[in-house]
């Protein structure tokens, strides 16, 4: 194009041509770089005046305006081709409201609102151009000083193709990786290369989840907080920027891959001698730079990194090495740590990486104990290991050590250094042990080598199981004559002194160098194409798996499917969202509890007089059972629900107006990603006056008691803030809809009037939502088909003054637009109860008889909890609901026992299920104003603040948190009742009504599954362990009226999953609250193995119940019998032999007992054992213990002689009685019933006992472990 030509085009035509396309897989966008239009070469006062049609010295002040504030808006404004004169009058406008660059991009309120805007030209049409011609001028700088960036999904990034390929981008669980160029104009002080060239970079998206959105601000948060350390051995960290719904980090790329690749690349074996010298030296130099970025993350920033494995170990090529330089990477689990270990009493750490997590991360992730920055030495120790395996043996054999350190159990994903013994202590992998020994037989790895000192700082001072090195010390340790760290072997060194050993080893390699590195030895073995080669693998390996924190595939032991189960489900199951700001996600559990010390047969203080202890423990290992789950909650922001609703219905004129602010209030950006501010406490207090915001933090300092620190720092997640980084957020920001980011909530500063149309809407959206979206809804494609109960009440219209009952054989009811009612959950409460009896011929006249409901019921006669359900379910559209007590007859000649079978198909028919958390029986209705009780400062409704920074800033409302899914609905005094679990579990969908909001879950609150039990059936077997047991767990834990209903309130869910398993295993059945799948299987043994619960709250004892006359009761096998919380003995499947054990028909009596899936069983056929209790001290503490729990002091009143054990399952090893040593049996105690059985077949009569306890026994205390036993009838 020639001069004249673009002459003639003027300056947006000179311009647009210098457009540049951003790489494809960001949009492909055009974009103008930065240096051009601000090339004063390209856009300079004559250029300007020339475009306006300006003399010289004619509107100076606005030539001057153009170019120092508002050079984009002045090429965005000449695009849309409104002529000089009217480009001039625009311009003057813009310079009157001080419209600059910085305010671009403009949103659409922006421009509709704003008075810069506000000339009579600009109308509708020419805005809408505006916003459209703003982009390309809208690319980001980034800079060093503003490393954090909000882009609009529209805005183009400055990013070019690495080459003239695209490469594949690295993909993780969490992320991808973009490999790219940033246009020279739009990165300042960009990373360079050794050789002095501007590096690649490197884009990390994380997927728009609630998790990894967190796990987003976590590492956003943590590179901000670390990078001023700029240590050679962390990533460099550039920018942080959010474009639409995503996240995105930027680093220099490493052009040497992760540690992984560069051990996958390399291969040591065909190095020659000095070759692999040089290798050893520099893995000792990087081993040592690792350590002191973990010194200065440790002490510094007070962080732990919380995933150090060879993929978050990145490798910069520097020109000179084989290996380049190490730095750490990946900080999505980095945390910072507030105090010294011992004074925290938990950690918030999520899951790491299973093979190279430490045994006290198990711990505090079950929410049992801090977990310290040393854990990080531990995972570094597990990587250099990996290291020299590789230097020593290639990669092949890296390879084979991972598949060995698996064992047999080769499908799974990852198996950890240590493993757990039968008792629960951690121990050293036996595989590391062995690979170990290996190398230090090695010439290489031998005494006197840098790999041998190596090896022993790694098992002498960093995979230990000892106690911790106190890091705040480590500068000050004691040291021996010659200087050199004196570190006990056992006891895990801190960073700083792990860095110091290595120094160590460092100097004499540097003094002795030669064959201290490496000998050589075995060089003519180490030919290209050959392989030296590791210890022979073990392919029986007993090894014991740890399976509480499970990696990818199949664990055994049910402990292991909840953390499994989580990771498998994290990002998919929609959240329950709530009529507040935020949604509830998904419960990240930790089940795993160790049961109390106690010692010796002793008779237990707390028991009744003249009774054995209920807990018999003579101590050495404690056994690990499971508790009660123990769910954290993630708040997700939820934009699906808002975008339905008017926005001039959630804020209201009731709001109140913008709060006075502090200077430093006022500079706060919560919307940044990794949002965190610091106030000093007593500033809090200063200003709490003067303040709206520093008032609002100052009383949440006064409710969570930290007025006496004198720092308190509030972090973002997702739209809360959280104080000291507990979990437990304490404000909830809710934007309005002109601020524009996805980091926020759009929601309710106040919440509408309970029962009131916009209370419905929000409902009805759900519903709808999860209609179209979910499948939730009975008569989907993906549930059965509806099943209609016995009996419906006709709700009428709104405002009909009477309801009835129908028979719905009787009525046509159309089913082809799904299930036509809603099921009422709540609490009956205390007499009178409103019911519906049976006709009673010798009195017409009683009241509330069923031909007396089916002609009408009036209204306001029903109960304030029916009422509220009616006006609920005629809100919601459907004509018919279901209330337990109006549509069961009720007394002794009622329906009960045969309608209490179908609760089944009731609840998981129901189109939804109303829980009437608030109620505590009927009168009490649901929907129902908030009441005048307090808040956390003394007002009924939630406290709001108004924030507003400026003039121009869109408002966000800071909220007093009231969400509370925990506390509202799961700990309600509602769902502590046992019926309710089974209508939790079956509903499809349930909306709550708490006394704080409303609450909506399409995830039935029960494991997170809404067609139960079909997560239980897709996942592997640990998985469906943990499913069954976990339900029965909770189960047993829940109030009932009548202790006879324990077999009953569950029996749907019962009968749900034994039908369910059956469909792949026809011999499965299961009654009583125990499962069988085959004589093979060992489910039936597990679920034979539960104890008396030990959990805070059970039961010191357990009561036999008193099942009525008629009632088939059940088996003292089973804790259905008793009244009181269980808990089962954790069993690691993979190093366990199960015994015989059978379930028969009772013979001696017609067991009469309701069906499931198969007759009921009544008699456990079981071999029994004589054994003693005592262990005697010449044994030692190494040996194992006793540990068993009785289920009652009265189970063992009368002479212990009598008592009997009878072996479950023991530890893989010789048969019983041959060489025990200190092998573990699983064993329940029973004792004679004082009446006998027929046996199998009817052959002979055994003698009948009954179950009185559970627990571990070492072989050595069984009498007549050399013999057969016994064979007995449990009954």
């Amino acid at each position: 194009m020639g001069s004249q030509e673009r002459d003639e085009e003027g300056l947006a035509g000179s311009v647009c041509i210098r457009f540049i396309k951003s790489h494809p897989e960001f949009g492909g966008q055009e974009f103008l770089p930065a240096g051009i239009y601000l090339d004063q070469g390209i856009l300079h006062p004559a250029a300007a005046r020339k475009e306006l049609m300006l003399a010289d010295g004619e509107h100076d002040d606005l030539v001057d305006f153009i170019l120092a504030k508002a050079r984009r808006v002045f090429l965005v404004t000449l695009t849309l081709e409104l002529g000089p004169e009217n480009s001039c009058c625009c311009m003057r406008h813009f310079m009157k409201y001080d419209f600059t660059d910085k305010q671009l991009p403009v949103s659409r309120e922006f421009c509709d609102k704003d008075p810069a805007f506000g000339l009579r030209m600009w109308t509708s049409l020419k805005r809408q151009k505006f916003r459209s011609s703003q982009w390309e001028f809208s690319a980001p700088v980034f800079t060093k000083e503003g490393c954090t960036h909000r882009l609009e999904q529209s805005q183009p990034l400055p990013f070019l193709p690495s080459g003239d390929r695209l490469l594949p981008s690295p993909q993780g669980a969490s992320s991808i990786v973009h490999q790219v160029k940033v246009h020279k104009d739009h990165l300042e002080n960009p990373p360079l290369d050794f050789e002095n060239n501007r590096r690649l970079i490197a884009v990390k998206q994380i997927h728009v989840t609630a998790e990894f959105q967190s796990q987003f601000d976590a590492e956003a948060k943590a590179l901000m907080d670390i990078r001023d350390l700029e240590h050679p051995h962390i990533i460099q960290w550039l920018a942080t920027f959010t474009r639409g719904s995503g996240f995105y980090l930027m680093f220099p790329w490493a052009d040497g891959g992760s540690l992984r690749d560069f051990w996958k690349e390399q291969d040591p074996l065909a190095m020659d001698l000095e070759g692999m010298r040089s290798l050893v030296l520099e893995a000792l130099h990087q081993f040592r730079g690792l350590a002191d970025a973990f010194v200065k993350l440790h002490m510094d920033k007070i962080y732990r990194h919380g995933d150090v494995k060879p993929e978050n170990i990145l490798r910069f090529r520097d020109g000179k090495t084989a290996t380049g330089v190490l730095q750490i990477a990946d900080f999505g689990l980095a945390k910072q740590h507030n105090g010294p270990t011992h004074h925290r009493t938990s950690t918030t750490t999520r899951h790491t990486t299973l093979q190279y997590e430490s045994p006290e991360a198990e711990e505090a992730m079950k929410g049992k104990a801090p977990l310290s920055r040393l854990s990080d030495i531990w995972s570094l120790g597990c990587v250099m290991f990996e290291y020299l395996v590789w230097l020593l043996y290639g990669c092949e054999e890296a390879e084979r050590f991972g598949k060995d350190i698996r064992g047999k159990n080769l499908d799974l994903g990852a198996a950890p250094f240590y493993y757990r013994r039968a008792g629960g202590q951690a121990a050293l992998n036996l595989t590391v042990e062995r690979w170990l020994s290996h190398m230090k037989e090695d010439a290489e790895g031998s005494s006197g080598t840098a790999i041998g000192a190596l090896l022993l700082l790694i098992q002498n001072n960093m995979l230990t199981l000892g106690p911790l090195s106190e890091m705040a010390n480590w500068q000050t340790r004691d040291r021996s004559r010659t200087g050199k760290v004196r570190l006990s072997p056992g006891t895990r060194a801190s960073a700083g002194e792990t860095m110091h050993l290595i120094d160590d080893i460092i100097a004499t390699a540097e003094r002795e160098g030669g064959e201290y590195l490496f000998k050589g030895a075995a060089m003519t073995d180490r030919e290209p194409g050959r392989t030296s080669r590791g210890p022979p693998s073990i392919t029986n390996n007993p090894l014991p798996v740890r399976t509480s924190t499970p990696s990818q595939k199949d664990f055994l032991s049910p402990n292991a499917a909840l953390l499994r189960h989580n990771r498998s489900t994290s990002g998919k199951n929609t959240p329950p969202p709530r009529l507040g700001p935020h949604t509830v996600s998904q419960k990240v559990s930790r089940n795993i509890k160790r049961c109390p010390e106690r010692t010796a047969w002793h008779k237990n203080e707390d028991a009744d007089d003249g009774a054995m202890g209920a807990t018999v423990r003579i101590i050495l290992a404690p056994l690990i059972t499971t508790q009660e789950m123990n769910p954290t909650w993630i708040y997700a922001v939820d934009e699906e629900i808002p975008d339905r609703i008017d926005p001039k219905a959630m804020f209201s004129p009731s709001l109140p107006p913008p709060a006075a602010l502090c200077k430093k209030c006022k500079e706060l950006d919560f919307s940044r990603p990794g949002f965190n501010v610091t106030y000093r406490t007593h500033d809090l207090r200063a200003r709490a006056g003067t303040c709206g915001l520093c008032k609002m933090l100052w009383g949440l300092c006064e409710v969570h008691k930290k007025t006496e620190q004198t720092e308190v720092k509030f972090v973002r997640y997702q739209s809360t803030l959280r104080m000291d980084d507990e979990n437990t957020p304490v404000v909830s920001m809710i934007r309005s809809p002109e601020l524009k980011t996805s980091l926020l909530q759009l929601g309710f500063p106040k919440l509408p009037e309970s029962g009131s149309n916009m209370h419905f809407n929000i409902i009805r959206q759900w519903l709808a939502i999860c209609d179209r979206t979910h499948d939730c809804a009975p008569g989907s494609d993906k549930t059965e088909k509806v099943t209609l109960p016995t009996r419906l009440i006709e709700v009428g219209s709104v405002g009909s003054p009477t309801v009835r009952v129908v028979e719905t054989k009787e009525v046509h009811i159309p089913l082809d637009s799904g299930s036509p009612y809603i099921a009422l959950s709540h609490p009956w409460g205390p007499q009178p109860h409103f019911c519906t009896f049976p006709d009673d011929p010798q009195n017409l006249s009683a009241p509330n008889t069923i031909s007396q409901h089916k002609i009408s019921i009036p209204v306001a006669s029903l109960p304030a909890t029916f009422q509220d359900a009616t006006t609920a379910t005629r809100a919601l559209g459907k004509p018919y609901l279901w209330i337990d007590s109006l549509c069961i007859l009720q007394g002794p000649e009622g329906d009960f026992k045969g309608e209490a079978k179908k609760m089944e198909t009731v609840f998981s028919s129901a189109y939804c299920v109303l829980a009437a958390s608030w109620a505590a029986n009927q009168q009490d209705g649901f929907l129902k104003t908030l009441p005048g009780q307090e808040t956390i400062r003394g007002r009924r409704d939630r406290q709001v603040v108004t924030f507003k920074a400026d003039d121009k800033a869109a408002p966000l409302y800071m909220c007093e948190m009231i969400d509370n899914f925990d506390q509202h609905v799961l700990k309600g005094g509602l769902n502590q009742r046992a019926w309710v679990l089974q209508e939790r579990a079956l509903a499809r969908r349930t909306v709550y009504f708490t006394e704080r909001q409303t609450y909506w879950d399409k995830l039935a609150s029960f494991l997170g599954d809404p067609f139960f039990p079909s997560l239980a059936l897709q996942g592997n077997r640990g998985e469906q362990i943990h499913w069954y047991q976990s339900l029965y767990t909770q189960y047993s834990r829940l109030g009932l009226s009548h202790d006879e209903d324990r077999p009953s309130a569950i029996r749907g869910l019962e009968s749900r999953l034994v039908t369910a398993f059956q469909k792949a295993n026809p011999d499965f059945r299961g009654s009583y609250g125990v499962l069988d799948d085959g004589p093979t299987g060992g489910l039936l043994h597990r679920s034979l193995l539960w104890r008396r619960g030990l959990s805070k709250g059970d039961l010191r004892v357990l009561e036999r119940i008193h099942f009525p006359r008629g009632h088939d009761g059940a088996p003292s096998w089973s804790w259905m019998s008793y009244k009181g919380g269980i808990d089962y003995m954790s069993v690691e499947g993979s190093t366990v032999d199960w015994n015989h054990v059978k379930l028969e028909p009772r013979r001696n009596r017609d067991s009469g007992g309701e069906k499931f899936a198969h007759p009921s069983p009544r008699t456990l056929v079981v071999v029994s054992r004589e054994f003693r209790a005592e262990v005697h001290a010449h044994h030692g503490a190494d040996k194992g213990v006793c540990e068993i729990t009785f289920d009652s002091p009265g189970g063992t009143a009368g002479n212990p002689g009598e008592l009997r054990c009878v072996v479950v399952g023991s530890e893989k090893g010789e048969p019983i009685g041959r060489n025990e040593g200190g092998r573990v049996h699983f064993v329940l105690i029973v004792k004679p019933a004082g009446v006998s059985e027929r046996g199998p077949g009817a052959v002979r009569t055994l003698k009948a006992y009954k179950r009185v306890g559970a627990g571990l026994i070492p072989g050595r205390c069984i009498i007549d472990g050399e013999g057969d036993g016994e064979e007995i009838a449990v009954v």
